[in-house]
């Protein structure tokens, strides 16, 4: 296997420009999940960020060691999905109002603070409800304050659509 330092050499030079400690753990497990979500535990992690990888047998979108984490860490979880990512500058957050949503507006935060890149959450509504959850007050608690000194950056939208996922997907293209 490549040298921790080595293969994670990008992530720890950005780290130490943004001035965060970062720092390469390994070890060779027979549990990966649980092992994952133990050391979590003891650093008291508020996020396990994974990689993902397309299955080798199966068609499930998450399984294996990231299913096992994501249903077994105590903290919040994120799956990083990478498909060529260069520069961060707008992130798109869905919102329907559970309390994985919460999370994701923290991580956005998170990625809005180092990055300056924009968030845009989107709360789809059906027609017939138009309500907002209250949406509106839980994006500015989450962003109302810069914590790295950059412009935190978000835009609030709700558009009114039958099918959720046809929205974001419309939102995402544009």
């Amino acid at each position: 296997p490549p040298d921790d330092a080595a293969a994670l050499g990008p992530l720890i030079e950005r780290a130490t420009e943004l001035k965060l400690h970062a720092r390469p753990l390994s070890f060779v497990s027979a549990q990966p999940a649980e092992d994952i979500c133990n050391v979590a535990d003891v650093k008291r992690a508020s996020l396990v960020l994974l990689g993902w990888h397309k299955p080798l047998l199966g068609t499930a979108v998450l399984s294996g060691t990231v299913h096992e984490v994501m249903r077994r860490a105590g903290s919040d979880v994120g799956v990083f999905i990478d498909r060529g990512l260069g520069r961060v500058e707008k992130i798109l957050v869905p919102y329907l109002g559970s309390a994985h949503d919460r999370a994701a507006l923290a991580v956005a935060r998170r990625i809005v603070d180092h990055t300056g890149a924009t968030a845009v959450v989107l709360h789809v509504v059906s027609p017939s409800r138009g309500e907002k959850l209250g949406v509106g007050e839980k994006v500015e608690e989450v962003f109302q304050e810069k914590t790295q000194g950059l412009s935190a950056q978000v835009v609030f939208k709700v558009v009114e659509h039958a099918s959720p996922v046809t929205a974001v997907v419309e939102v995402s293209a544009a």
